[in-house]
């Protein structure tokens, strides 16, 4: 039995001292460290999305025809961005109401918009602001 409780002693040493070089090992960052990258790779996205909506505005500025608008070359790129960026499209949106709504549908799979308000700038933005205050925190 000594023998054993030794072992396990001399076991629990080495567990201790493995899980000490793990943990202070660059493999395996500090939440610290995890939360900066977070944190700076969040920044990255904004920037990127700040940028391409506004060339996508500048660019569209003028334009009537809703299809050059929704394929403008940026825009597309915002929808490349994936759901990550719904956040930010809303808040957009909220700010400054234009024509997010088919990056919405793309990003989201959904469309609270009903027909007879298709077509009408605030009553869809506030169809897409009301879906997102029902959508799950």
């Amino acid at each position: 039995n000594q023998i054993i409780k030794r072992k396990k002693a001399r076991w629990a040493a080495v567990s201790c001292d493995v899980q000490y070089l793990f943990i202070d090992s660059d493999h395996y960052p500090s939440r610290l460290a995890l939360e900066k990258k977070a944190k700076e790779q969040q920044e990255a996205v904004e920037k990127e999305l700040h940028n391409l909506a506004g060339k996508w505005k500048e660019q569209t500025a003028f334009t009537s025809s809703m299809t050059d608008i929704v394929l403008n070359s940026s825009y597309q790129r915002i929808i490349g961005m994936g759901p990550e960026v719904v956040p930010l499209i809303i808040s957009d949106l909220k700010n400054q109401p234009t024509h997010w709504f088919w990056a919405l549908e793309a990003l989201t799979g959904e469309n609270p918009v009903p027909e007879q308000d298709r077509g009408r700038l605030k009553a869809m933005t506030t169809h897409w602001l009301n879906w997102l205050d029902h959508q799950p925190k």
